[in-house]
């Protein structure tokens, strides 16, 4: 499950920061709606957190387990939570996918990866132009590619990318949503939420 997550971790920070500098490269319209349709097995933006458990745990213990799989600091005090799942074995649903990474905002889903382990895909281009197809996204030629593999395009306040990794023992490949204005609003958050408590220190401290 660490090794999921720092896939995810290496996958969205080498999109966020290479998109950078190549957003003017390449423009083309690819809209919020665009993204919002986006459907992996029935799971899309701003689905409710309680239905995404309910397809990978059938208990509470189960669920609870999941939510506490994601390593680092939690965030639910800002209404910010991630978390990695893997569907039930022989689950028709989920055939073909290895993983998922979530993260939500207010207990809505913000953003979200998917890993496919079927089938092997010759490049990235192939992987993303059939994603492209199904999901009405842009051309592939019109997605920007970073020095790690991964394709990415900004779709108004979305960043979607993908990522094939092949290699002699294994072959998987990534797709990935995520909100380009989440990070500053639970920063935002975090800092309100900070200030609030030293107010709240302030008035009680006692020398």
């Amino acid at each position: 499950m660490k090794n999921l997550l720092a896939i995810f971790v290496v996958i969205t920070t080498s999109v966020i920061f290479g998109f950078g500098q190549n957003a003017t490269e390449k423009t083309v319209i690819c809209t919020n709606d665009t993204v919002e349709k986006i459907s992996s097995r029935g799971i899309k933006i701003g689905s409710k957190l309680d239905d995404i458990l309910n397809l990978f745990a059938s208990t509470e213990e189960e669920k609870q387990r999941i939510r506490n799989s994601a390593s680092g600091p939690k965030r639910t005090k800002v209404g910010y939570e991630f978390f990695s799942a893997q569907p039930k074995l022989n689950d028709e649903k989920f055939v073909g996918i290895s993983n998922y990474t979530f993260e939500f905002l207010d207990n809505r889903l913000a953003g979200f990866s998917v890993g496919y382990a079927k089938p092997k895909w010759k490049d990235v281009s192939q992987f993303t132009e059939k994603l492209a197809e199904i999901f009405n996204l842009p051309n592939v030629e019109n997605w920007n590619t970073q020095p790690s593999g991964t394709k990415s395009i900004q779709c108004e306040n979305y960043l979607v990318s993908t990522q094939v990794l092949n290699n002699q023992n294994d072959s998987s490949s990534v797709f990935g949503i995520y909100d380009s204005q989440l990070g500053q609003i639970i920063e935002k958050r975090e800092r309100k939420s900070e200030e609030t408590q030293r107010e709240e220190d302030i008035k009680t401290f006692k020398p």
